[in-house]
């Protein structure tokens, strides 16, 4: 209802500076965030600044494992 359909709207990730410090982190099992999903949400950051950006993949992890895993303090 907020955005007037189904589906918000497309956000514009040009928009980010390209020099602003990212940080990715996703799990190879995780149910909510497709990895195909982190493929295009990385392939349209192609053009960050490479010193920026940090992409994280821990393949036994699932969406919450980033928060409450046994070991995601480590």
């Amino acid at each position: 209802m907020h955005y007037g359909g189904f589906n918000p709207p497309v956000y514009n990730l040009s928009n980010i500076p390209h020099d602003l410090p990212l940080f990715l982190s996703y799990g190879g099992q995780d149910a909510l965030s497709d990895l195909r999903d982190v493929a295009r949400l990385l392939d349209s950051l192609k053009l960050h600044d490479v010193g920026k950006l940090t992409v994280q993949h821990i393949e036994n992890y699932a969406h919450a494992d980033f928060i409450m895993g046994l070991n995601a303090k480590d």
